[in-house]
């Protein structure tokens, strides 16, 4: 599966032209993980915390923790434990202190894992925007961004934290670049609602609030 993938990536960069370094190619070219039982625990992982509720994150806890025992070098997976204990923590599911260490210590291991995972930098970003963390989570997340600009997640996470930190231009601007690379994200397409409400476009505020209800958002 992984090799499928990895040959229809490159055969699309031949068709368009392009050129990749020894190091992209060699990012196209690795494999997620060993384990493509561990894939699939991730991918069910990704999904449950894509609901934003209290039993799709507590869930998503267990798949990536599953994971994560098939495969304890799957980057991804300590990502996804990351993203769903800050989370957990964020929304005030559950403010136990506890949570936040597991969290960061999940961030580590993926950046030590994978130093140049813009996933893992996205994790990092909102870990330390719950920690209240402002400066640290941007520039965080901002290097997730110019990891990879096609990270849906990681741009509506700048956006939000760029809002409440008072840039609202450049939040804006994150969180429409968000919502075109994932127009079927409730939280992109929320945060893009509060975005043009802060720059002062109500109408486009009104719109994007109705498809935001779409989401359950």
């Amino acid at each position: 599966v992984f090799d499928i993938q990895s040959e229809l990536s490159l055969a699309i960069i031949e068709a368009l032209h392009a050129r990749l370094t020894p190091i992209e190619k060699a990012r196209v070219e690795q494999r997620p993980t060993v384990s493509l039982e561990a894939y699939g625990l991730h991918a069910l992982g990704r999904s449950q915390l894509d609901r934003r509720d209290a039993q799709g994150m507590q869930s998503a806890v267990r798949y990536f923790e599953q994971a994560i025992a098939l495969d304890p070098d799957y980057t991804l997976a300590w990502v996804g434990l990351a993203d769903s204990l800050t989370l957990l923590y964020d929304y005030h599911i559950d403010r136990r202190e506890r949570l936040m260490v597991r969290a960061g210590e999940a961030v580590e291991r993926a950046l030590e894992l994978d130093p140049l995972s813009a996933e893992a930098y996205a994790s990092l970003g909102l870990y330390e925007y719950a920690q209240q963390n402002a400066a640290e989570s941007i520039m965080a997340l901002t290097r997730a961004v110019e990891l990879k600009p096609n990270y849906a997640d990681a741009q509506s996470w700048l956006a939000w934290v760029q809002q409440l930190h008072g840039d609202t231009a450049a939040g804006l601007q994150s969180a429409r670049r968000a919502v075109a690379v994932n127009p079927l994200s409730g939280e992109a397409v929320s945060n893009l609602t509060l975005s043009f409400l802060t720059n002062g476009d109500f109408e486009k505020a009104l719109m994007h609030y109705h498809k935001a209800e779409l989401f359950g958002r």
